[in-house]
């Protein structure tokens, strides 16, 4: 599992770098989503690998899933949801180029 936290003002951060880091940034995040006071979100991007191969690379299949978190509330979203975020433009909501070996699935 490789998982992107995203914040409010769009900084994504934990890769391998800073992965000694992941449990105090993740309890600084946690206290801000539960600060009535405030209003924070938060989107967790979910990578697993699946046992499957992609026939062109080798490669184990990707299948990202993502999660959206307010508050207490923490709503999954739709591999079709995932899907449409990997796959278009953010500024321009037009559509990437497809990506390859991957298999978008729901949170779970």
């Amino acid at each position: 599992m490789h998982p992107t936290l995203v914040t409010p003002d769009g900084t994504s951060w934990f890769a391998s770098d800073n992965a000694q880091r992941l449990e105090r940034r993740s309890t600084a995040q946690l206290a801000n989503l539960r600060n009535p006071d405030r209003h924070y979100w938060s989107v967790l991007h979910k990578r697993e690998y699946m046992p499957a191969k992609d026939v062109a690379t080798g490669l184990p299949i990707k299948a990202p899933s993502s999660g959206y978190f307010t508050g207490n509330v923490a709503i999954p979203q739709s591999a079709n949801d995932t899907r449409y975020t990997f796959n278009t433009n953010a500024e321009t909501g037009k559509p990437l180029p497809p990506l390859h070996a991957v298999a978008f699935v729901d949170f779970a």
